[in-house]
């Protein structure tokens, strides 16, 4: 259960590590693959996740940077998994730094 913003950090750094080593398992080719042909291809997918975070964040008021929801998908699994990385990062600053503010702003510990 998360209680706090920190429960949140701590969760989203395990999860995020998670995430890039199934990232780290694709490849160029991998990520033309899809489950079958209704479906996203993986590259897709692990791009969807990539932009997703940041957007959310976004829709609560935190500014957290990563790509654009319009952003082509890369035709890179490298590109892919930086991409990701720096968004994972700056997810996990942006919360943190919210809390830190709350914290300072109400005198109140989150």
């Amino acid at each position: 259960m998360l209680r706090r913003l920190d429960d949140f950090v701590s969760l989203y750094a395990d999860e995020s590590v998670k995430t890039r080593e199934v990232f780290a398992a694709l490849t160029d080719a991998s990520l033309k693959q899809a489950i079958n042909d209704d479906h996203r291809t993986a590259g897709r997918l692990a791009w969807h996740i990539t932009q997703t975070s940041p957007e959310m964040l976004g829709a609560v008021g935190l500014r957290p940077s990563g790509p654009h929801a319009d952003a082509p998908v890369p035709a890179s699994a490298k590109a892919i998994a930086e991409a990701y990385d720096a968004a994972a990062a700056s997810v996990a600053g942006a919360v943190a730094a919210s809390g830190r503010r709350r914290r300072r702003s109400s005198g109140a510990t989150i």
